[in-house]
């Protein structure tokens, strides 16, 4: 099930009961981008916490595109589990903090292309988010609002 802008309220109730009910749940997100430098690419090497540090740093710099949330629960009468996919797909709001320059690698929207993932959802209907970091510029631009009103 597809989650955007247009349907959030109206499926978000649904979302949560499922996430509350679930056996478990399983994540995945699809980004603009992975393993920018060669100092980012992960080897066999690596450390656990080497590999979290280079997605990581990976994550700050790229956008999600799409957070895809599973959930699972089991059927006695089937004994088999049933599933319940929602695609979030997500995309920065410029209204709050500004314009934003993206990245974007081109093995990674190739991917996505190959795979039928729908460009035009996520930058026409994609669901605004602002990033961590920008949490405080959000909170200043909202008390600001609550004033004027």
């Amino acid at each position: 099930m597809d989650i955007v802008h247009s349907n959030f309220l109206d499926r978000l109730q649904f979302m949560t009961e499922s996430v509350k009910t679930a056996d478990f749940i399983a994540l995945d997100t699809e980004f603009s981008g992975l393993a920018v430098g060669t100092e980012d690419q992960v080897h066999a090497y690596d450390q656990v916490e080497d590999r979290y540090q280079k997605l990581r740093h990976n994550c700050a710099r790229m956008n999600a595109f799409q957070v895809g949330i599973a959930t699972f629960k089991w059927d006695e009468k089937k004994q088999s589990y049933t599933s319940r996919p929602f695609n979030c797909y997500a995309f920065p709001n410029s209204e709050v903090c500004g314009d934003n320059v993206l990245q974007f690698k081109s093995s990674n929207i190739k991917f996505l292309t190959k795979n039928h993932f729908d460009f035009n959802k996520l930058f026409g209907e994609g669901l605004s988010y602002q990033r961590l970091c920008d949490a405080d510029k959000v909170l200043s631009k909202v008390n600001l609002k609550q004033k004027e009103y």
